[in-house]
Parts: structure tokens; C-alpha cells; sequence
């Protein structure tokens, strides 16, 4: 009986140990950043969601990151550029275009918990809780932060 108890514990430490090791993650550098992009990314205001794809260009393999996601309504100042490009009843910033922050509606992170070696890709979906109605959204997005090794 006492044997068996070892055992067990032993297997938990193990599993503790493994746990902790996948956790020892190191920030990657900032440099690297624009070595993975994401792509296809659409905002559907109507069903209340965010998706797109991740693609790891970098020499690290990436066991995390951190998407920051922003969404603003549409001010008259911004209404007539033709710098954006539609996505359903939401728009992306195109650069150089800087929002107002007087109409920012959420700002987000998300968690992508996914390893990626280099040269993989993986898909992602989040909710989005909205209790707002509005029928033009400009947004905004990008990775802030890394990790893998």
C-alpha cells in the first residue's frame, strides 16, 4: 500500500515537473515579432467574434503569444478616408491611420496557447461580448508579446 502511495506521488512530480518546464518559457525578442504575422483576420460584429490565422516565420519555436485587439466606432473625422479596408461591418486601420482614442468601444488581449516551430501555422476564434449596436467599427490589432524558446 505504502508503495503504491510512492508511486503516485512520484507520477504527480513528474507531471509537476513537466508542467513547470512548459511554463519556463523566455519572452522571444521584439525583433523577431514581425516574423510572425498573423493573416486572414476577421471581425464579425453580427455573431460577436474575432478569428484569423498565425504563422511562426521565426527561428524560435513559439509556445505563446499575446494578441492585443482594439475596436473603435467610427468617428465623422475618419469617415471619409479611403484608407481602410472592409471586413464585414467592421474595418481595419490601414498604417498611418491613427484612431481616436475618444472612440475606443473594448481593447482586449487574447491568449494564443499554441506551439508553433518555425514554419507552422495555426488558426484561432475568440467571442467577443459586445452590448454595443453599432453598425461601422474601425479596429485594430497586433501581437504584444511572445514567448517560446
Amino acid at each position: 500500500m505504502r508503495r503504491n502511495k510512492n508511486i503516485i506521488m512520484a507520477s504527480m512530480l513528474v507531471a509537476l515537473l513537466m508542467a513547470c518546464s512548459v511554463m519556463d518559457d523566455k519572452s522571444i525578442p521584439k525583433n523577431q515579432y514581425p516574423q510572425v504575422e498573423i493573416s486572414d483576420f476577421e471581425v464579425d460584429m453580427a455573431r460577436g467574434y474575432i478569428r484569423g490565422k498565425i504563422q511562426n516565420n521565426s527561428q524560435y519555436d513559439v509556445s505563446s503569444a499575446i494578441l492585443k485587439f482594439e475596436l473603435y466606432s467610427q468617428s465623422m473625422l475618419t469617415r471619409g478616408s479611403n484608407n481602410f479596408r472592409y471586413r464585414s461591418s467592421a474595418r481595419r486601420y490601414a498604417v498611418g491611420d491613427s484612431p481616436d482614442p475618444a472612440t475606443l468601444l473594448l481593447s482586449k488581449k487574447f491568449l494564443i496557447r499554441e506551439s508553433l516551430k518555425p514554419g507552422y501555422s495555426t488558426e484561432f476564434y475568440f467571442e467577443l461580448k459586445m452590448d454595443n449596436d453599432f453598425s461601422e467599427c474601425l479596429y485594430t490589432y497586433e501581437i504584444v508579446e511572445l514567448k517560446g524558446r
